[in-house]
């Protein structure tokens, strides 16, 4: 595993870590990386000199059913993700070659122009690629969010990986030293391994010139604020600076780099380094291009998707019993649902008691309970009439925002669909205003009508006759 591959899964492990515990594999790290992954994740599992076989036997020893794993890198091949598979768990790979055929439930592709054909996967394999998803870490996620202009005298940022084997960092420097930049930061990482030239045609240059050693995101984020201009590798440095803003060049140091630079010339995003520098308009159109693209969301697309694996290891449905009373009685007079119901008014426990119990009572109402890790956290109901089934359901607020609507309602309507073969009409009722469920019916595949049964709302339906 690389640099750039230590990097992003990192970035992962912080877009996922307030609802996750995050543990990374690796063999034998340094103590310098070793401290920055434990910045990121709760423990690191060291393989040592294990052969990739020993690694797997322990690995498929070590997990539990309940985990989600993630491999990054590119000696996970077809065979070591089916060994996974085998033993029932969920499975996640980083890829940026599109070289072999995935058994993976989700496959992340952050490099942007990716031909979704070139792909080969099961059916259930999930892509996800793109800018979309880029794994950037939190700084520059916000940065994105938070894009302004920039003030002062203009400086220059160089960054070409943090390992730069073939030293174009100095090239770089070389080629652009007396360009008219107030100041020129140069920014290296612990594995490079060219300090000493370095340093030494630094200090022959009539310039500013700084040089960074190993900063950390919130550090190297600043600096990118800093700087109107950037050159950088065509790798996920140059997604930072773009993520940041600024006039951006970029050269591709390595053969993985080819899709990517290609990328982002393509888009509009970068400019070749060899059009150092750009006029005033088309660098103006490329920063409008990187705030539509990169709009510091990525983070919360991905920990939806591995909220929802996350689920789908976890959830079950049951039928509501009495001892669910309460429960949802709790759940009825939550503010945000009575604010989506078309009665707005809070209900009296008598009143929901009465209610509660005729629809358990009632052979044509399907009342089930989701539970998560044996705990109750949403409710869904099926009111069969003759004219169609309506659907309705609720989920705790202590829950939402998770991207589970979609998943409970499918795990419920699998249910409902077994035991009532001959449901024709499945229809739902939401708020105009009400996002969110308008986009889970959609996703499930409801057709979306207007109506007047209800002021101001959408009608959905399901296997409409």
């Amino acid at each position: 595993m690389g640099l750039g591959h230590i990097h992003r899964s990192l970035a992962l492990a912080e877009m996922l870590r307030d609802d996750f515990e995050c543990h990374f594999v690796i063999h034998t790290p340094l103590p310098g990386l070793r401290e920055l992954i434990l910045k990121s994740c709760a423990s690191i599992i060291d393989l040592g000199d294990l052969s990739q076989e020993e690694e797997l036997k322990y690995l498929l020893d070590l997990f539990r059913p309940e985990d989600v794993i993630v491999l990054d890198g590119y000696a996970f091949k077809t065979e070591y993700q089916q060994r996974l598979k085998n033993k029932g768990h969920v499975l996640v790979c980083i890829d940026d070659l599109q070289s072999y055929h995935f058994v993976a439930d989700v496959v992340i592709n952050p490099a942007g122009g990716v031909d979704l054909f070139r792909y080969s996967g099961e059916a259930y394999t999930k892509f996800l690629c793109g800018p979309t998803y880029a794994l950037l870490k939190p700084p520059y996620l916000e940065a994105a969010r938070k894009r302004g202009a920039r003030t002062g005298k203009p400086s220059l940022l160089i960054c070409m990986g943090g390992a730069d084997p073939d030293n174009h960092t100095l090239a770089t420097l070389k080629e652009n030293v007396g360009q008219g930049f107030d100041t020129v930061y140069v920014i290296i990482g612990e594995a490079y391994v060219h300090k000493k030239e370095l340093y030494e045609s630094v200090n022959a240059f009539q310039q500013k010139i700084e040089v960074l050693n190993n900063l950390d995101p919130r550090a190297m984020a600043a600096i990118m604020k800093e700087c109107a201009v950037a050159i950088c590798s065509a790798s996920g440095v140059a997604y930072e600076y773009a993520s940041v803003g600024g006039e951006l060049y970029i050269k591709q140091t390595a053969t993985n780099q080819t899709l990517l630079y290609r990328y982002l010339i393509d888009a509009g995003l970068a400019f070749p380094v060899g059009e150092f520098r750009a006029d005033e308009a088309r660098v103006k159109a490329a920063d409008q291009q990187q705030s539509r693209v990169f709009d510091g969301h990525s983070g919360s697309r991905i920990l939806k998707v591995f909220n929802r694996l996350d689920f789908g290891l976890n959830a079950a449905l049951r039928k509501a019993t009495g001892d669910d009373l309460l429960k949802v009685f709790e759940w009825a007079n939550d503010p945000e649902l009575r604010r989506q119901s078309f009665s707005t008014q809070a209900v009296s426990l008598e009143n929901h008691t009465k209610w509660f119990t005729g629809k358990l009572a009632d052979p044509a109402t399907e009342l089930y309970i989701v539970e998560y890790k044996h705990l109750p956290v949403a409710q869904v109901r099926f009111d069969v009439k003759l004219e169609a089934t309506i659907i309705s359901y609720s989920i705790d607020a202590r829950y939402r925002g998770r991207g589970w609507g979609q998943p409970v309602l499918q795990l419920a309507l699998d249910a409902f669909q077994k035991t009532h073969r001959g449901t024709k009409n499945i229809v739902g009722y939401v708020k105009m205003n009400n996002i969110g469920s308008t986009k889970v019916f959609q996703n499930l595949g409801f057709a979306q009508r207007e109506t007047n049964d209800y002021p101001e709302s959408y009608k959905f339906e399901l296997n409409a006759s």
